[in-house]
């Protein structure tokens, strides 16, 4: 599925970084409370049936955090590569968009890229002038193949920016 441009535009990914953050400390703080209650039950001075059942149970859930643990791990990996895959390629896709832009093309919705260059100016100063017109003729096709170029690029980037969003959606 590929993004618009106004899609992109519209995108922000200020707030995966920080979520990305809080699931690392979850690990991290859960990751500690599993050692803590597993290491005092185990601590403790006493014996017999309600000992074994105590670590018994305190083993278990040490067993049942510490994959919550490598949960919240997980987590945190995926929004930041989601994060880094995503915010990279918008940023591409932004920053391309208004060079063309800026060049002279038009950047449309779809990632269609046109020329739109004043050739009528330019055909009107070239007047009779062969060699000028010869140049025009080129710069035409030349700038004809960058559209071309630039579009299948931008709406590649596009659909691979969709797949990212896709994938880290479902990772999460």
């Amino acid at each position: 599925m590929a993004l618009t441009k106004e899609q992109v535009y519209a995108l922000d990914f200020s707030n995966m970084p920080p979520a990305a953050k809080a699931a690392s400390s979850y690990a991290t703080s859960t990751a500690h409370d599993a050692r803590t209650t597993r290491d005092t039950i185990f601590g403790l001075d006493w014996s017999g049936g309600a000992r074994t059942v105590a670590t018994d149970r305190a083993a278990r859930e040490y067993t049942q955090l510490n994959r919550l643990s490598a949960a919240f791990t997980s987590l945190s990996t995926t929004i930041m590569r989601g994060h880094t895959a995503m915010s990279d390629l918008a940023g591409d896709l932004k920053q391309t968009a208004s060079a063309y832009e800026a060049d002279s093309y038009r950047v449309d919705s779809d990632w269609s890229v046109r020329d739109t260059y004043n050739y009528a100016t330019a055909e009107q100063v070239a007047g009779d002038d062969r060699i000028a017109i010869d140049a025009l003729r080129k710069l035409k096709a030349a700038r004809a193949q960058i559209a071309s170029n630039g579009q299948r690029t931008l709406q590649k980037w596009a659909s691979d920016l969709g797949a990212a969003d896709l994938r880290t959606a479902a990772a999460i």
